[in-house]
C-alpha cells in the first residue's frame, strides 16, 4: 500500500460535527488566499505497521501550528481496512468514533457554501446551525434532517432498492414513475390526453388548442381525437405550417395551419416519430425530415429511420 502523506498539507478537510449544541465547524480558503500545492515526489511504500509513526511525523507540525491546530476545529481521519481489520488514524478535531460520510456531493457543497459564508463574515463558525439552515423548518423536521446528516450514506442503488423507514415523519415515498391508468390501460382522466397549443407571445393567451394523437384501438371504435401521450416538439415554417410527429401510439406525422390549428395533412410513419422534425432546402425546394424510432410503446414496432418529405 502506498501512502501519500505530504499532499494532505494542502488540503482542507471540512468536517461537520453535529454535537449536542448543534454547532457547525468549517474552514474555508478562498481562491485568492489558497497556497499553491507543491508537486512533491511520491513516497516509497510504507509497511502498515510503520504507518502510524510516519503519519504522526508528517502531521505533527500541521497539528501544532497549521490547519489542524485546536483553534480551527478541523480534523483529518484516515481509515484503513487490511484483511478485515479496521484501523483509523485521526488528527486535529477528528476522533476515531467521529461520524464521517464519503461521496455525498450535496453535503459537501453545503459545507463549502457555509464555509464561504463564514469567510465573507455573513455567519460565524460558532453560530448555531438551526438559524442558518431552513430557519422556518419546524423542530420535528429539523431533527429528522439532522439525523439524516449524521447517517453515513449508502450507495445510491441501495437507497433505491431499500424501502424507506416507516414512521410519522415519513409522509411520502417514491415507488417509480407509475402512470394513472384505467383497467383498460388508458389514462384514468378525461380526454384530451395530449394537446398541441398555439400561444400569442404578446398577450400570453391561447390562439388555439387541439387534441394531438389518438389510440388506434379507440379510433377503430369511433373514439378519435382523444389526444395521446407524445414526446417531441413541432417546427413552424415561414409559410405558416406546423409540422409535428411526437405521438406514441398512432405513429402519425402531421401538418397544421399555424393560424387556425386546422389539420392539413398527415401520414403514418413506420415507427413513432419521437423527435422534433427539421426543415431544409436544396436547389430551391423545401423538405421536412423527422427521425422515427418508436420505443415508448412496447406494443408498437421499434426501429430507426430518417424520413423526408418535400413541400409542394
Amino acid at each position: 500500500m502506498r501512502a501519500y502523506i505530504k499532499w494532505l498539507k494542502a488540503i482542507v478537510v471540512l468536517s461537520v460535527l453535529l454535537v449536542a449544541g448543534l454547532h457547525i465547524g468549517a474552514w474555508s480558503i478562498d481562491s485568492w488566499s489558497a497556497p499553491r500545492a507543491a508537486k512533491l515526489p511520491a513516497r516509497s511504500p510504507i509497511a502498515l505497521n510503520d504507518l502510524q509513526q510516519a503519519l504522526d511525523t508528517e502531521f505533527a507540525p500541521v497539528v501544532k501550528d497549521g490547519l489542524l491546530r485546536p483553534s480551527t476545529g478541523c480534523g483529518v481521519a484516515i481509515g484503513i481496512i487490511d484483511h478485515g481489520q479496521r484501523r483509523v488514524f485521526t488528527y486535529g478535531a477528528a476522533q476515531a468514533d467521529s461520524i464521517f460520510e464519503i461521496g455525498s456531493v450535496t453535503k459537501t457543497f453545503t459545507g463549502l457554501a457555509l464555509a464561504q459564508l463564514a469567510a465573507q463574515g455573513k455567519v460565524r463558525l460558532d453560530e448555531p446551525i438551526r438559524p442558518i439552515l431552513f430557519p422556518n423548518l419546524d423542530p420535528a423536521k429539523m431533527t429528522e434532517l439532522l439525523a439524516y446528516l449524521r447517517t453515513p450514506a449508502s450507495p445510491a442503488i441501495e437507497h433505491a432498492a431499500a424501502p424507506l423507514p416507516a414512521g410519522p415523519a415519513t409522509e411520502y415515498h417514491f415507488t417509480g414513475y407509475n402512470k394513472f391508468l384505467d383497467p383498460d390501460g388508458y389514462p384514468a382522466i378525461a380526454p384530451p390526453w395530449g394537446t398541441l397549443s398555439a400561444i400569442d407571445m404578446n398577450t400570453g393567451k391561447y390562439l388555439w388548442k387541439i387534441p394531438l394523437g389518438e389510440y388506434p384501438a379507440l379510433a377503430a371504435q369511433g373514439l378519435s381525437n382523444t389526444g395521446s401521450e407524445n414526446y417531441g416538439g413541432p417546427i413552424v415554417t415561414a409559410g405558416g405550417l406546423v409540422f409535428i410527429g411526437a405521438t406514441v401510439y398512432d405513429r402519425k406525422f402531421r401538418a397544421f395551419d399555424a393560424a387556425t390549428g386546422q389539420l392539413l395533412w398527415e401520414t403514418t410513419l413506420p415507427f413513432a416519430g419521437i423527435a422534433t422534425p427539421a426543415t431544409y432546402s436544396i436547389d430551391g425546394k423545401q423538405y421536412v425530415v423527422i427521425a422515427a424510432s418508436g420505443g415508448r410503446d412496447p406494443k408498437s414496432p421499434v426501429g430507426g429511420s430518417y424520413i423526408a418529405f418535400s413541400l409542394p
